[in-house]
């Protein structure tokens, strides 16, 4: 039997498994959405467990208060699932403290951060690599970021490095990235391959950061101008709600075998509590003046996110002007 505990800003989770997982952990952590998780000792301050039996059951996964009980064959699962049960124990937590994850990109310069939040294909990793290899700025976070309010500030507290990079994305926006797909790849959309940031050359944050800029992002490089409006909206805030809510309430991710079929239901750990601190995030991300929603070619996009920290507010009135359709 194996015991080992992980703690990530605060949060802790312990494994207790019949398979090997913390080797597995050791090796692969770096691509795991969880990244930045420490291994610690155990200790009684721990209150939540995941327990994990390489044997059939006929009750799957059980939940009973902060224990977490599985019991499936290890041969149609994989190790990286067991573990990723204890992302819902952290986030549980991460809610309590006041932080959530938020699906998006984020990026730093000089010790102020922008947030970039975007559907699936808006070009959030697009603007972010291009933002670190042509601009200087250093990456926080792409595909994840835990943010939360630190005092009267909202603050980046580090997430995932590692970048999924699709054909299509690199061709149309990273040309300079081409060389790492093979020449026989066909399929521009499913075509992906996974390294670190570390990997190309760009420059890794891991303190916490003030995020100063939040942008909802489209990138469309069929238009030569881009459209820059408040990104307080129905529609940015219907979705923002949705990306700040999809892990405390289990609608990120579920339970699944090795073919990602759903084995059982991960209930919601959302709380009253939980939805009040998140709250606060997006009150604070609505009424801040640089919540924009930008939508247009990529490099212009990349000039207007530059001009927030090189001009005053007068100076990016006037490149909005020039940039703006």
């Amino acid at each position: 039997m194996e015991i080992f505990c992980l703690e990530k800003n605060g949060a802790t989770v312990r494994f207790v498994s019949d398979v090997p997982l913390k080797e597995y952990y050791l090796l692969n952590n770096k691509k795991m959405e969880f990244f930045g998780a420490e291994v610690i000792l155990d200790n009684s301050n721990i209150k939540h467990t995941v327990y994990y039996k390489n044997s059939k059951s006929k009750d799957a996964l059980v939940i009973d208060n902060n224990n977490m009980y599985i019991s499936y064959p290890f041969e149609e699962l994989s190790a990286s699932i067991i573990l990723y049960m204890g992302y819902h124990f952290l986030e549980k937590q991460f809610g309590e403290f006041g932080l959530c994850s938020c699906h998006s990109a984020c990026i730093e310069n000089n010790g102020k951060a922008t947030l970039l939040i975007g559907e699936a294909g808006a070009g959030k990793t697009s603007l972010a690599i291009n933002m670190c290899k042509s601009y200087n700025f250093s990456l926080i976070s792409n595909d994840m970021t835990l943010i939360g309010m630190n005092h009267d500030k909202l603050e980046a507290f580090g997430g995932t490095k590692f970048i999924n990079l699709r054909l299509d994305s690199v061709i149309q926006n990273m040309p300079y990235l081409k060389y790492l797909f093979s020449n026989d790849l066909k399929d521009g959309w499913n075509e992906k391959i996974s390294l670190l940031a570390s990997e190309i050359g760009i420059n890794e944050q891991y303190n916490p950061v003030e995020i100063a800029n939040i942008l909802y992002v489209h990138t469309d490089n069929r238009f030569d101008k881009i459209v820059v409006t408040s990104g307080d909206s129905w529609r940015n805030n219907f979705l923002l709600y949705q990306n700040l809510s999809s892990h405390i309430r289990g609608q990120a991710a579920t339970f699944i075998d090795k073919k990602g079929h759903p084995i059982s239901y991960i209930p919601s750990f959302d709380t009253k509590e939980i939805y009040n601190n998140r709250m606060k995030i997006i009150k604070y991300i609505n009424e801040n003046p640089n919540y924009y929603s930008v939508n247009g070619d990529i490099q212009n996009i990349l000039n207007f996110i530059n001009s927030l920290y090189n001009y005053d507010t007068d100076d990016v009135n006037t490149i909005r002007k020039k940039l703006v359709k």
